[in-house]
């Protein structure tokens, strides 16, 4: 046990009793060293306290003098900060461009706009069309800075490469979509940084765009769709005022595994983004949705809740056998909506090997749905001519988990395509404004019969392979599932 403070007091009392008992039994001599000693011991603990003093007021000092300085550094730096700043708010942050690389842009420009085909074919756009395109953009591309934000405040001087000049440089890029390389050696102008700006400034601003924006038809609309669809020969499809279906956009393969499994596509057999795109018959498209990882047509229709649009209303949409519009389960539907895809012909199983035919009407309600839906096809093909979606996009690098995209991202590129793509149709109409189907002629039954017999075909393969496997391997549960 620990001595308590009484005796701890004791034992001080005993050893201060002890030296002076021995201090009084010493000679004067050594008294009087002793007390030197002391006098000396307390002269170097005054000397050593004295010269810690000193240093901490030096420190003191010095350290006040470099915070005087710091301030006024800092307020230097500060001012210079703010000078700069509003030279950036004046100039827009744009680089040095030279004149010469606004004197080869322009001569690019000219170049193309000489050879209207050219231009065309390099734009997607008419020399007019382009110009009309121009006369809209031109108040949202005046809104945009350098780094296609809004601007706070009206910009100091017009930029070297003109609005006209950067939205050519744009439509060039989506249409044929160059590496930036190759970009800058055909313009011989500019960086790839400075090009980067300009084209997400441009982007922006057209996407901003109130004619470029892809839209719902109104309840009206949907009316008068139907009522000139009233004397149409497909009895059936008369509702119909519209098609969905899904197109791949390739991308590059992800590094990471997590992100390789997220966007490897069965279907393609290929890395890409899934896109849901919606057009009424006669090609314009009414929605599309963004780019998505890992997900099938079906999955698409099911998260984007497109079918409760149709949920008790007298129009519908048809779609191609990838689609389920209708469960059997009226449940799971939610309540039907007007809708069809095609007959599917019966497969063959071991219960019921017998060969299994579509009835001839069943094959005649094919080739009118095929015949209706096509018109989608049509329209992806257009979006396709844009080689940014019709190639491998290389403009996307997956996000971290809860971060979003920045920059030219597949969703911006994706609606500022489909924007430009139904300018396209609604200037050159995929099909005549009293456009009715053809009817379905016996060729067409007779192509169908062709294609029945190819998967018939394919069939008789399956259950030729399944007779050689043996009994054992069946009963052992090793059997490779054809069906």
């Amino acid at each position: 046990m620990g001595k308590n403070r009484q005796q701890e007091a004791h034992q001080r009392e005993l050893k201060r009793n002890r030296q002076q008992r021995w201090r009084a039994n010493l000679s004067p001599e050594k008294k009087a060293k002793i007390r030197e000693r002391e006098a000396k011991q307390a002269r170097d603990r005054r000397r050593m306290m004295n010269d810690r003093a000193a240093n901490a007021s030096m420190r003191v000092r010095e350290l006040n003098a470099k915070a005087r300085r710091l301030s006024t550094e800092n307020s230097e730096l500060k001012q210079r900060v703010e000078e700069l700043s509003k030279y950036e708010l004046q100039h827009e942050e744009e680089p040095d461009i030279t004149d010469a690389d606004a004197v080869n842009v322009l001569t690019s420009y000219e170049f193309a706009r000489s050879k209207p085909r050219l231009f065309e074919l390099l734009t997607g756009h008419t020399p007019g069309a382009f110009d009309e395109l121009y006369d809209d953009a031109e108040l949202a591309l005046a809104a945009r800075n350098y780094r296609g934000d809004l601007r706070q405040r009206a910009a100091a001087h017009a930029p070297r490469i003109s609005d006209k000049l950067q939205l050519y440089i744009c439509l060039l890029f989506l249409r044929q979509y160059p590496t930036y390389s190759l970009l800058i050696l055909a313009l011989r102008a500019l960086d790839e940084l400075t090009l980067h700006h300009y084209l997400h400034r441009v982007l922006r601003a057209l996407e901003s765009l109130e004619q470029l924006q892809v839209k719902w038809p109104t309840e009206d609309e949907f009316k008068e769709l139907v009522k000139k669809q009233e004397s149409w020969p497909f009895v059936r499809l008369r509702k119909v005022v519209c098609a969905v279906d899904g197109t791949e956009i390739k991308v590059a393969r992800p590094s990471k595994g997590a992100h390789k499994n997220a966007h490897y596509s069965a279907t393609k057999k290929q890395y890409s983004l899934n896109v849901l795109v919606v057009v009424r018959l006669d090609g314009v498209i009414i929605y599309c949705s963004d780019p998505q990882a890992k997900m099938q047509d079906q999955g698409l229709w099911n998260s984007t809740g497109l079918r409760e649009r149709f949920v008790g209303k007298p129009y519908g949409i048809i779609g191609d056998g990838g689609f389920t519009l209708n469960y059997v389960d009226k449940k799971r539907s939610g309540g039907d909506i007007i809708s069809f895809t095609p007959h599917k012909r019966p497969r063959r199983t071991k219960e019921n090997p017998e060969k299994r035919k579509l009835t001839d009407e069943q094959k005649r309600e094919n080739a009118e749905l095929s015949k209706t839906r096509v018109i989608v096809e049509n329209t992806n093909r257009r979006l396709k001519m844009y080689k940014i979606i019709g190639t491998k996009l290389r403009h996307y690098w997956p996000a971290r988990a809860g971060e979003p995209e920045k920059g030219i991202t597949p969703a911006l590129v994706m609606r500022v395509v489909a924007g430009l793509t139904n300018l396209s149709i609604r200037r050159s109409p995929l099909r005549p404004i009293d456009w009715q189907p053809e009817k379905v002629l016996d060729e067409d039954l007779l192509s169908a019969e062709g294609s029945d017999e190819e998967e018939e075909d394919g069939d008789d393969k399956e259950m030729e392979a399944y007779q050689r496997i043996g009994a054992g391997e069946r009963a052992a549960g090793r059997l490779v599932h054809f069906f």
